[in-house]
């Protein structure tokens, strides 16, 4: 050992538990009416948010469709059932993934594409975040003092700026003047 060293005695592991505030912010912007829907599961039960875990959801209705703010409050419902019945000890990105995509057939049947919306959900369970989205909402993870975006838009235009991209042809601007 050097004369300046010492060995520090091993330190116990430090237990960090996160902390959850729940809140939710809305602007109409230029349309006439709100049509977002949104919902949270377990916030004010901290003995089932330990159980089940903390789910927060977020369906934006298409303002510029007849049923813009019927279909987010359906699509948060369907998403809020389906919460209910998740198994926590299985694949629970997969339970969300399914749940995504049984909300869309339920929407489907019941309005028959009269309608649509998106849909941004939020499962925070055993120190873990899960999420899906599906449209352009967005979801930000707030750490300290930055705000960081987890996903990315899902709409055409995205899509097409991908294929240009991936198809070699990189300058997504390009796909600006696709028909589609």
């Amino acid at each position: 050992m050097g004369l300046f060293s010492r060995k520090r005695p091993p330190q116990p592991p430090v237990e960090r538990r996160l902390s959850y505030r729940v809140a939710n912010l809305q602007g109409q912007g230029t349309r006439e009416r709100q049509e977002d829907s949104f919902a949270f599961a377990n916030a004010l039960d901290v003995t089932e948010m330990r159980r089940k875990g903390l789910l927060a959801v977020v369906a934006d209705g298409m303002g510029g469709l007849s049923n813009g703010k019927l279909v987010s409050e359906a699509c948060v419902k369907s998403v809020l059932s389906d919460f209910a019945e998740m198994d926590r000890e299985g694949d629970l990105p997969g339970q969300l993934r399914e749940s995504a995509a049984e909300a869309s057939r339920r929407l489907y049947q019941q309005f028959r594409g009269d309608g649509g919306t998106t849909l941004v959900a939020a499962l925070l369970f055993q120190e873990g975040l899960h999420w899906i989205s599906v449209g352009d909402s967005y979801i930000f993870l707030k750490r300290g003092r930055g705000l960081f975006r987890l996903n990315r838009e899902q709409n055409l235009r995205v899509q097409t700026y991908l294929e240009y991209i991936q198809d070699g042809r990189l300058d997504p601007t390009a796909a600006d003047s696709d028909p589609d």
